[in-house]
């Protein structure tokens, strides 16, 4: 069952068609499948002593800032081991220094060669059958090129041409989605998300590139870096369109038209869901991006991705696994946030469904999990609900999830609907917010966030605490 977070048009469905229909054609390899292989040993060649070898002035600025301490966990892994893997017919698509160790490709025939390494810790099996597709570049399975890295601490985010934001300035359609969170009292008082780095996690952001809403973010070097996780490319903007949808919910400027809640803040787009495939491969991608991001120094990642089953029905996770422990994803987002970004997801779509409830990684303790609600501010049927037995209340936020404007291929908005476009109003609120309170951790920008939402008094596994409120926050922070 397909649990990314897409709206169903007749122009997706196709497109989703052709993406099927190629992805039937046969493996290259039917014996090869892919394997996350991990470590015994953490990187010697790398100290924690020196952090800017290995992650961006940014990266290390932002743990500072909130008394982060630089852990062995954040050294990228041994080389050598990745060269050795290659020796035994593994091919390396990626390593990861959060979890030690590299997602590979291998003949089955050959697992016993890698799991008798003496520095191999485990292999495990996250996707049958190498799709013809997805096979690595040479480049995939170097750590963050140390160019990306310099380009995200050299970015002048905060410094670029302004927008112009006045009494003027009209929202179109989108005016009930920015009205509900009152980011346009945040854009008033020049709260647009300037100097804030963005992270947006999807399917593909296609034709992004092309659209007017979004053109600024060009026009004003506004695009940090891109990054296909699923190619092993920068290539993003000729893949799945969901992304540019999900992206123009913060970022669009076409006054009279579409605006965003956070059109002045800079990002990061990464690919890490091929739509044609639903396998634990891409919570590793996810991990990936995951880990990109917070090496350029992210402060807020959003993810209109999540999942509850997989193609493979021997991989699914069940209800009692929604602990914030067990999947990869969940694990993955809940490190992002110990390194003090903001991690905002998609609560999922499953009110409607078997499954019902949240979907992963919603269930991370720390993340920013959104559910859908309906320009009245009344629950989408949709929306996921929090798990019965969860250990805490999910999801934590709700927006406008039904109805929303988005920009569309042809330079026109469209209306779709979706905790996936629920999620990026939040993120941009939350940068908005940044802004306003710079001196604040993300623990801190979380909590004032839940404590102005309309609910913050009984919160409940529906609304969670329910839509945030900007005047509220204003309102309580008066010196």
């Amino acid at each position: 069952m397909k649990t990314l977070i897409l709206t169903i048009f007749l122009t997706f469905s196709a497109f989703v068609g052709v993406l099927a229909q190629r992805h039937q054609q046969p493996s290259m390899t039917t014996q090869e499948h892919r394997f996350f292989v991990s470590f015994k040993e953490k990187n010697a060649t790398f100290s924690i002593e020196k952090p800017q070898e290995f992650l961006s002035k940014r990266a290390i600025k932002r743990r500072e800032k909130q008394k982060i301490a630089i852990l062995e966990q954040d050294l990228p892994v041994r080389a050598e081991y990745l060269r050795e893997l290659g020796k035994y017919g593994a091919k390396v698509h990626y390593p990861s220094k959060w979890l030690n160790g590299a997602v590979i490709s291998l003949d089955v025939s050959k697992q016993d060669n890698i799991k008798g390494l003496s520095f191999v810790k485990n292999l495990e099996i996250i996707k049958r059958s190498l799709d013809y597709e997805e096979i690595t570049t040479k480049k995939s399975s170097k750590e963050i090129p140390k160019e990306t890295l310099k380009i995200a601490e050299n970015s002048e985010i905060d410094t670029l041409k302004r927008l112009k934001f006045d009494r003027t300035i009209t929202y179109g359609n989108a005016i009930n989605q920015i009205k509900m969170l009152e980011t346009d009292q945040m854009h008033k008082l020049g709260f647009t998300g300037r100097g804030v780095l963005i992270a947006v996690f999807d399917g593909g952001f296609g034709e992004a590139n092309e659209v007017n809403s979004l053109k600024h973010l060009f026009t004003n070097k506004k695009i940090i870096a891109t990054y296909d996780v699923v190619r092993g490319n920068n290539d993003v903007f000729e893949d799945n369109p969901h992304g540019r949808e999900v992206l123009s919910c913060i970022a669009a400027y076409e006054p009279t038209k579409i605006i965003g809640t956070a059109p002045e803040a800079s990002f990061l787009l990464v690919r890490t869901e091929d739509v044609a495939t639903e396998t634990r491969l891409e919570e590793y991608n996810w991990l990936r991006a995951a880990e990109f991001a917070d090496s350029c120094g992210t402060d807020i990642i959003n993810s209109s991705v999540c999942y509850s089953f997989f193609d493979e029905m021997d991989m699914n996770y069940t209800i009692k696994d929604l602990n914030g422990k067990t999947a990869i994803i969940s694990q993955a987002a809940e490190i992002a946030t110990e390194k003090g970004i903001i991690v905002v997801v998609a609560a999922g779509n499953e009110g409607n469904n078997s499954w019902k409830y949240i979907a992963f990684p919603a269930d991370a303790p720390s993340v920013l999990a959104v559910g859908a609600v309906n320009s009245r501010g009344d629950i989408c049927r949709f929306s996921s609900t929090g798990a019965p037995n969860a250990p805490q209340i999910k999801p934590d936020l709700v927006a406008q999830g039904q109805g929303v404007i988005v920009t569309h291929a042809n330079n026109a908005t469209t209306i779709t609907q979706g905790t996936s476009f629920a999620a990026p109003l939040v993120a941009g609120f939350v940068a908005c917010l940044w802004q306003a309170y710079p001196h604040l951790s993300a623990k801190e920008i979380k909590e004032m966030i839940r404590k102005s939402a309309n609910q913050a008094d009984n919160p409940d596994k529906q609304y969670g605490w329910g839509v945030p409120s900007f005047m509220r926050i204003l309102e309580k922070n008066k010196k």
